[in-house]
């Protein structure tokens, strides 16, 4: 349950008055199908019905993704409860109501000090299905985490650690007993946990509960989306309960439970999601963080968090206690906590300077507690000091002893990190041979497992990295600096940025650099010449810097070159302009991006050659200047380029490579097309290739576009593109202009046409990455379609015009290719989008198959270049 509390009271409510909460109710009561609940009752033996009129002074204090907290007074009891009851919306779903009786009754059969009590349930006239409960004043857990996050002064005199801890155990032992019924919370986190103003500490919300004892639906893949039960939450707050494919929250919820293997979730599974809370204890943030919850669904996959004392070292939190956090939090159910009551000992072992088993201390630590604990020990052993001082000796003998081991245990898991990383690697290089010869989207059974082993590989490589980094960390001080403990945590970060560079993922190598710039000096000061040289080439390595050398034919071309970058309006812009100088240009270091080359070879057209640079590539190749370049058509130089993608039907993004070929600059036109047709030679022919148009798609009706003697119907103007016409027609109107020019006209290719629309470095529209309605002529174009009708001019939308200067590759009318589907089908490939499709046909990668209405499909032609 979500509550969201006013600044200017603790208490956690909202005021409205009883009529207007009622109201609400009635407002909705025919918004959905209606529920039956007499059969309600009926099912669930429920024998209590009152009327709205039974409660008194009715206020809202709080509502979540489905349900709505009120508080009353029960004159029958001559006491204020809090009333429970779901959303206007949905309080007539009966799957929501049958989640509601469960969650009542299952706070109902958890009778303990630490759980919210439930005083009764039944059925409210113009609500629905309700429970009540006690009424608490005071913060949920989150709020005061939060509160003394940000120093603020009644929080930050009043819950020291200890405190907390004591909170803490108190959630525990309410899990405890929960978990003593067969009942676990799938849900626990700090919001959940009401602190009561005399020191009441409640686990609240178990909407979520599952009975052990009762199966729960299938497993749920990892691909499957989750989806957000609050519809008023933001898309950025990720501590939002989900529901759908995969409940509960993303910050606080085990890995099993965001991979949705629902039957693998037990007594652990809420033991993860307790250490989930420890760790905001410690360091008042949750373990993930992030505006994206399907990113924080990954990181909690993998398991993938910062540890507490390394996250935030000025909060000088104890090893002991992170141990607790990162053994509650294990990746593994097998390598956590088995039971709540044992988390419960090592927190209290803590706070009573015992040992803990999730930290074993060193003898000498031990006994340090021991005497804490029993003063006269200690005072016996003031005394003892003080006559055998020659101990001193023994025991830098066992601090040395101790740094020993700590250095070989480290050692120990150092090395079987290294052996996992090892075989994570070897696994990716094998996977990235597979895969560099795929093509289609879809994976191989071997790649699926290979990529299942290399991930297994690295988490446990991880794993014993974070063991070695620990026991690095934790010998004593004097030999923190020790030459051993720097070369065993210099080996595990180089180790992490190579595999880190090798599978491409830049961002956690930064992330990895970051550390040691933390740990090392802001300018590596702390570190030999020889590993600072290392990490100031892995820095080089992840900056992406790239290399370009430039040829053209004939040479002696000038060269200017420009970066595309997005000022915010999705449209990559030319910038930056620089002239390189006249070809052949030295090799020179680029930064990673896009930009456009321009060269003007003397008395022949400009060439514009757009270039990729991804991480670290060479950029080289011969650019040919043809002599001329056909009127109104663009030249598209020879040279790789990025096809396929998410929005393609069959290929995952890849690079091909293809010839230079020229391509007509516009849509070709009514009237471009009609005096083909007049040029045929008989009546046949000209029925045949004749244009069929429907007007209005409601009514499928088609009519001619021209009469017999050539002459447009209305509306239809020799402007406007041709539509309506056979796969056939386009291709004869093709031999027609190659005939009549000597030249090679042909449809173009699937692949040439994507080439030309979105240039090489595989944007998703002709003018860049980000989606306008208003730069092409699509459906969600209405102002274009109140102006223009079902089909606009060609060029008429300056902003739809792809790298190379060709118009309408977005939208205005679909275009035919010459190229098959790959599944064998009859149907050609249609390319872009029009008036009366969506946006999902804008992208470049996207392809059709038969037309949404015939009129909306159109076609351009490409000539092949002649080689010099």
């Amino acid at each position: 349950m979500t509550t969201r509390k006013p600044k200017t009271s603790r208490t956690i409510k909202v005021q409205c008055d009883s009529e207007r909460t009622m109201s609400m109710f009635k407002k909705d009561e025919d918004s959905a199908p209606p529920v039956d609940f007499n059969e309600v009752k009926k099912s669930f033996s429920i024998t209590n019905t009152v009327p709205t009129s039974h409660y008194t002074g009715v206020r809202t204090i709080g509502f979540g993704g489905v349900g709505l907290v009120v508080t009353a007074h029960d004159p029958n009891l001559d006491r204020d409860v809090a009333i429970k009851m779901l959303r206007p919306e949905i309080k007539n779903k009966l799957p929501e109501v049958e989640r509601f009786i469960r969650e009542a009754r299952a706070t109902s059969a958890i009778e303990h000090p630490n759980v919210i009590p439930v005083h009764e349930m039944g059925v409210m006239e113009g609500v629905g299905v309700y429970f009540t409960m006690k009424k608490i004043k005071g913060d949920n857990f989150h709020t005061l985490l939060d509160g003394l996050k940000s120093s603020k002064k009644e929080y930050k005199g009043k819950y020291t650690r200890l405190h907390l801890l004591e909170i803490f155990i108190s959630v525990c032992n309410g899990m405890a007993y929960a978990h003593s019924k067969r009942i676990i919370h799938r849900d626990l986190k700090p919001h959940n946990v009401l602190i009561g103003d005399y020191g009441e500490v409640l686990v609240m919300d178990w909407g979520l509960a599952k009975y052990l004892d009762i199966g729960e639906g299938k497993e749920i893949s990892e691909g499957q989306e989750a989806e957000r039960s609050d519809p008023g939450s933001s898309s950025g707050d990720t501590s939002v309960t989900l529901d759908g494919t995969i409940s509960g929250t993303p910050n606080y919820m085990p890995p099993e439970q965001a991979e949705g293997k629902i039957s693998e979730l037990d007594e652990r599974s809420d033991i993860y999601s307790l250490g989930a809370i420890l760790y905001q204890i410690l360091t008042y943030e949750p373990p993930y963080n992030g505006k994206d919850i399907h990113k924080v669904l990954q990181e909690v996959r993998k398991g993938s968090f910062i540890h507490p004392r390394k996250r935030f070292p000025k909060y000088e939190i104890p090893c002991e206690l992170e141990a607790v956090c990162l053994k509650a939090m294990s990746f593994n159910k097998k390598d956590r906590y088995q039971r709540v009551q044992e988390l419960i000992d090592d927190v209290r072992n803590y706070m009573e300077g015992f040992p803990v088993s999730a930290y074993p201390d060193p003898a000498i630590v031990k006994f340090r507690k021991l005497c804490f604990r029993h003063p006269v020990i200690s005072s016996i052993a003031a005394v003892f000091i003080l006559i055998v001082t020659i101990g001193y000796a023994m025991l830098k003998y066992a601090e040395y002893i101790s740094y020993s081991k700590s250095i070989e245990e480290a050692d120990k898991e150092r090395m079987l990190g290294n052996t996992e990383i090892k075989e994570a690697s070897d696994k990716y290089k094998k996977l990235d041979e597979i895969a560099s010869k795929r093509v289609y989207k879809e994976e191989s059974p071997g790649e699926s497992e290979l990529s299942r082993q290399m991930n297994e590989h690295y988490n446990a490589a991880e794993n014993r990295y974070e063991a070695a980094v620990i026991r690095y960390t934790s010998v004593p001080k004097p030999y923190a600096r020790d030459r051993e403990v720097r070369d065993g945590l210099m080996d595990i970060m180089v180790n992490r940025l190579k595999y880190s560079i090798l599978v491409g993922n830049y961002e956690r190598a930064q992330k990895w650099i970051g550390f040691i710039h933390l740990w090392c000096g802001k300018n590596l000061e702390k570190l030999t010449p020889e590993n600072k040289n290392t990490i100031l080439g892995f820095e080089g390595r992840i900056s992406g810097e790239g290399y370009m050398t430039v040829r053209t034919n004939p040479s002696g071309a000038s060269v200017t070159m420009s970066k595309l970058a997005d000022k915010g309006d999705g449209i990559l812009i030319e910038t930056e302009m620089k002239g390189l100088g006249t070809s052949p240009v030295k090799e020179f270091v680029i930064p990673k991006g896009s930009y456009v080359l321009k060269i003007k070879a003397a008395g022949q057209p400009e060439v514009i050659y757009p270039v990729a640079i991804n991480h670290g590539e060479e950029e080289s190749g011969e650019i040919l200047v043809p002599g001329s370049i056909p009127e109104d058509m663009a030249y598209v130089p020879a040279g790789e380029f990025f096809i396929g993608g998410e929005n393609s039907r069959y290929y995952r993004s890849h690079e091909v490579v293809l010839p230079g070929f020229f391509i007509k600059k516009y849509e070709v036109t009514l009237g471009e097309y009609m005096e083909f047709w007049r040029k045929l030679g008989t009546p046949e022919e000209k029925t045949k290739h004749m244009a069929k148009i429907i007007f209005d798609f409601s009514e499928r009706k088609y009519y001619d576009a021209w009469d017999s003697g050539g002459k447009l119907i209305s509306p239809l103007k020799e402007d406007l593109p041709v539509v309506g016409i056979l796969h056939e027609s386009a291709e004869a109107y093709c031999s027609w202009i190659s005939a009549k020019t000597g030249k090679k006209i042909m449809l173009p290719t699937a692949e040439q046409w994507e080439k030309a629309a979105r240039g090489v470095d595989g944007r998703a529209f002709p003018w860049g990455n980000g989606f306008n309605a208003e730069y092409a002529n699509i459906n969600e174009n209405e102002a274009a379609r109140k102006k223009f009708g079902n089909w606009a001019p060609p060029g008429s939308f300056p902003k739809d015009i792809s790298v190379y200067g060709v118009f309408d590759m977005g939208g205005n009318v679909r275009e035919m290719t010459s190229s098959r589907f790959i599944d064998g089908g009859p149907f050609y490939q249609i390319k872009g989008a029009s008036s009366s499709t969506t946006r999902r046909f804008l992208n470049c990668s996207y392809a059709s198959d038969t037309p949404v209405a015939p009129s909306d499909v159109g076609f351009r032609y490409v000539m092949p270049l002649e080689e010099k």
